[in-house]
């Protein structure tokens, strides 16, 4: 049974104490702009989704010690402290993290050649319309679930 996320936040193994058995996929979004990180964790509440904000890539690592693996990261490359091309790395290296799968959300890539980190599942250049966002996050998580 795979985990969910109760509604205090924390992760469970047990049975949805909603009754539901619906599960929601957790995202985790790493993004250092407030505003932007927000309203895309809205979004993708809104879609059905579990969605958490890091401010940056040791913010992210350090939320990935206590949560379940998520199924999705979503991912800026330029932050402060940990920038998103050293969390990939950092990402990887860990044996039970590294199959998730890494969207790139940024200014610094564009979608068919980008510069960030080669082994990342797709790239979106910002600003991003909500729908290509969408589109992209339901077949990553598609591909994962099967």
């Amino acid at each position: 049974m795979s985990p969910y996320l109760a509604p205090d936040g924390h992760p469970s193994h047990g049975a949805d104490p909603s009754g539901s058995e619906r599960r929601r996929p957790l995202i985790l979004v790493v993004e250092d702009d407030d505003l932007l990180r927000d309203t895309l964790c809205e979004v993708l509440e809104d879609d059905g989704f579990h969605a958490v904000g890091a401010t940056n890539g040791l913010h992210a690592l350090a939320l990935l010690e206590n949560l379940p693996a998520p199924e999705l990261i979503i991912l800026d490359l330029m932050m402060p402290v940990m920038n998103g091309w050293d969390f990939n790395a950092r990402l990887k290296a860990k044996p039970h993290l590294a199959a998730v799968p890494v969207l790139l959300l940024s200014a610094y890539v564009q979608r068919e050649t980008h510069t960030g980190p080669q082994d990342v599942a797709g790239a979106l250049q910002k600003p991003v319309s909500i729908d290509d966002l969408l589109g992209w996050v339901r077949r990553l998580i598609a591909r994962r679930q099967r």
